[in-house]
């Protein structure tokens, strides 16, 4: 289940920073509240993004942990670190959101492709979700009706 509004945790690498930010933005137009671990905080802040700032699991409590064991965040975004503090802090932020049925996006691709969804379904107010498979058989009636023009 995806949220259409609530509280999102933002913790990203710093090397996804600049590629997260119009996609928090983009969150933050639709209402969410948005929370940040610290350097996240910053960037966002340097940018114009207003965040609450949220510790870190050593950085002692209350911090984002807290918030998902309470539910108190309705979706985390959280793209993979670099150093072994981070790497573990990930791991914990994961299996969290997943233990308290958070949703957890790990990939600023997904993260997109969430936001333009919600964007849509903001502005139509209505969702119609077809399986791939019905695509595809969609796909095979319309190229047997018009097959591709051969040269030669």
């Amino acid at each position: 289940n995806v949220p259409l509004g609530g509280k999102l945790l933002v913790t990203v690498a710093d090397r996804d920073k600049p590629e997260a930010l119009p996609i928090v933005e983009g969150f933050a137009e639709l209402g969410f509240r948005l929370f940040a671990t610290q350097g996240t905080a910053a960037f966002l802040g340097q940018h114009g993004v207003e965040c609450e700032v949220v510790r870190k699991i050593e950085e002692g409590e209350p911090n984002l942990l807290n918030l998902l064991t309470r539910k108190q965040v309705h979706l985390v975004i959280n793209t993979p670190s670099a150093s072994r503090l981070s790497q573990r802090d990930d791991l914990i932020i994961r299996r969290a959101a997943v233990e308290h049925g958070i949703p957890c996006i790990t990939s600023l691709d997904t993260a997109r492709a969430l936001l333009v969804a919600l964007q849509s379904v903001a502005v139509e107010r209505t969702v119609e979700v077809i399986a791939l498979q019905e695509m595809h058989r969609q796909i095979q009636v319309l190229s047997l009706l018009d097959p591709p023009k051969t040269v030669g």
